[in-house]
Order: C-alpha cells, then sequence, then structure tokens
C-alpha cells in the first residue's frame, strides 16, 4: 500500500527550478532513502511534502488524499511529521516538555481548560508526560528526561528531535540527514533506532549523504540531481546506475 505519493511536483524560486517534475511513491512500512548532491532538490521536495512550501505545480497524496495545499498542522494530523537539517530544539525547556511540544496537535484543551486546570486538562496532561517518559525511554534518553535540552550533545539531539516528531503519532516520518555530523557510533545508534521505528510499523522517508547508511537501511531509492529525479530503485541498482555515477563524479555532461 502506497501511504505517500509526491506528484509530478514543480517548484521554483525567484526563476530558478528547484524541482522539475520529481513524483516518487513511498509504501506503508518501508525505508526510503532520498540522495542527491548539495542543491538537488532533497529539502525543498520534504518542504513541499509537508506544507511549509506550496509547489507550483504537481500534488502530495497521503493515504490516498490529496493533502496539496493544506496547512502545516492539518499534514501533521493527517500522519506526517519530519525533522529539520539545523536541529530546532527548545533549549531552557526540559526532555519532556520537549517530546509533549509533539503532542499539541492531538491533545483537546483548548485555552480555558487550560488555564482553569480543569480535570480533564489535568488527566490529558499527565498522560502526556507518560507518553513523553516511554518516547525518551524509546530513544534512549530517559535518563535524561529532567534536563535542560540544550546540555545534549550533538547525536542526543538528533534523537529527541525524532522522540518528538514520533510524538505527534506520526505514521509517516520525514527525516532530514538524520546522521550529519554524527562519528560511526553515534550513526551505528541512530540506525538501529530507525530499524526500531519501522519495525513498529511506521514509514520513514529519509534524506542522508551517509552512503553507507543509506544502502545498508533502505529497501528503495531515489536520487535527484538539479531538482530532477534521475533514478530510482534497490540500493544495488543505485550503486550501478550510469547517471548517479555521473552525479556524484562530476563527469562532464553532453
Amino acid at each position: 500500500m502506497e501511504v505517500l505519493k509526491l506528484v509530478n511536483i514543480c517548484k521554483s524560486f525567484g526563476g530558478v527550478s528547484a524541482l522539475n517534475g520529481v513524483s516518487l511513491s513511498v509504501k506503508k512500512g518501508e525505508i526510503y532513502g532520498i540522495i542527491g548532491p548539495n542543491g538537488a532538490g532533497k529539502t525543498t521536495l520534504f518542504n513541499v511534502a509537508t506544507a511549509s512550501v506550496r509547489p507550483d505545480s504537481g500534488n502530495v497524496v497521503v493515504n490516498d488524499e490529496d493533502i496539496t495545499g493544506l496547512p502545516p498542522h492539518a499534514v501533521t494530523k493527517r500522519g506526517m511529521a519530519r525533522t529539520f537539517q539545523n536541529i530546532r530544539l527548545f533549549n531552557r525547556m526540559t526532555l519532556q516538555e520537549n517530546v509533549m511540544v509533539g503532542m499539541h496537535c492531538r491533545t483537546g484543551s483548548g485555552v480555558l481548560r487550560s488555564v482553569l486546570r480543569t480535570s480533564g486538562q489535568r488527566s490529558e496532561e499527565r498522560e502526556a508526560k507518560i507518553r513523553a517518559m516511554e518516547l525518551l525511554d524509546f530513544v534512549g534518553l530517559s535518563k535524561y528526561f529532567g534536563k535542560k535540552a540544550g546540555i545534549l550533545s550533538y547525536g542526543q539531539q538528533r534523537k529527541l528531535e525524532i522522540a518528538r516528531a514520533l510524538a505527534t503519532s506520526a505514521s509517516i516520518l520525514l527525516l532530514d540527514e538524520p546522521v550529519a555530523g554524527m562519528n560511526e557510533s553515534e550513526t551505528e545508534d541512530v540506525y538501529h533506532l530507525l530499524t526500531a521505528i519501522a519495525y513498529r510499523g511506521i514509514t520513514i522517508v529519509l534524506i542522508e549523504h551517509d552512503m553507507g547508511l543509506v544502502m545498508n537501511l533502505c529497501g528503495r531509492v531515489a536520487v535527484l540531481d538539479f531538482g530532477e529525479l534521475i533514478a530510482a530503485g534497490t540500493p544495488s541498482e543505485i550503486k550501478v546506475h550510469p547517471l548517479v555515477i555521473e552525479a556524484y563524479l562530476g563527469s562532464e555532461r553532453g
């Protein structure tokens, strides 16, 4: 079953084409990789998928629903969440609080209930704290739950971002360079974490420059270059694809 389809996505900025007719589909429960040189359009594709950027043309379809043009919070409610290239945490808030922020789209307490501290609001908050602790334990950060996020190492902050994305109850996770800047041990740790997430039936789409991780983790891979999809297939097919080799080695184009 295809849970995410990007259909003929086009996007230009100031006359420069960032995406030119990109189409791909992702199946439920798979780990799908998106690779390509810097400036290939990978993050723009994520921005379009999650509605932070509207495409000039094309469609984004989640679970057979065309969500093109919906606001970002509506996309989140439909089960898609993301992380970013640049870490976006609330460094002065605790880890538990950071994860609870991800639950806001699923909570029912309005302003009045929150101000009055009704029994329903207090119950909802207790449940949110328990859920946050479960997610922190899942990503291996529960012992720091009451610490400020700013004290974490770079790799730990990346894992906290993943926990916060999971807190939205996402069924599709879009991860933008989840192991960027990590050492070998941290990368291996994230590899096992992503495998565990996929084991839970959550679909993962990731942008990554670490080819070892992509080739070992992903079932299928799409390759972008200058805003165009130049190849898609299994890791073994991608490794020997002539256009992929050309894009990465910088061969002259005719």
